[in-house]
């Protein structure tokens, strides 16, 4: 586990060595699983301890479970806009596997949770960062994966991006 957490860093960094390792990776998919559904949890623990709800357990598989929602809908996304719209080479599996590797900046809507910032404008500021950070690593999957141009890589990220952003809202956060 500790290697695959280093790798998980590695990608919040945006290290395209580590995004690029993912493709021999045999156990990447199940551990990206692994990831976003952690993150999620950890989400939904830390807002149920703010919030003294008492009924945590049922608030943990929910948010895991639009975690899940999220990230394979934003992945489809992403691989439909390389492959269809840009003609980039890819399969979704290895997409999936590397935007779970990229999910680690959402661990910035604990924060987000607890107040950490203030909210400007309806949105927190540390929500719109994992919201960039993320596209920040869609785009360097786009690159390493898809093997897309610069411009064609921020489209197939923002895209992407949105996707997980419309997910939220339709679950609320």
């Amino acid at each position: 586990m500790q290697q695959v957490l280093r790798t998980a860093w590695r990608c919040a960094l945006l290290d395209r060595d580590a995004y690029s390792g993912l493709h021999f990776d045999q156990y990447a998919t199940a551990n990206a699983v692994i990831l976003v559904a952690a993150v999620g949890a950890i989400e939904a623990i830390v807002v149920a301890l703010r919030s003294q709800l008492s009924n945590i357990v049922i608030l943990v598989l929910s948010v895991v479970v639009e975690s899940l929602a999220s990230w394979a809908i934003s992945t489809g996304i992403l691989w439909l806009a390389a492959t269809k719209l840009f003609h980039g080479a890819g399969r979704f599996e290895q997409a999936l596997r590397m935007t779970g590797y990229a999910w680690l900046p959402f661990l910035l809507l604990s924060l987000a949770a607890v107040g950490l910032l203030p909210v400007v404008s309806g949105v927190s500021a540390l929500i719109f960062a994992a919201f960039v950070w993320y596209g920040a690593g869609l785009y360097v999957i786009s690159q390493v994966l898809f093997e897309l141009t610069p411009r064609n890589a921020v489209a197939a990220a923002l895209l992407g991006a949105v996707g997980w952003l419309v997910v939220r809202f339709l679950f609320g956060f």
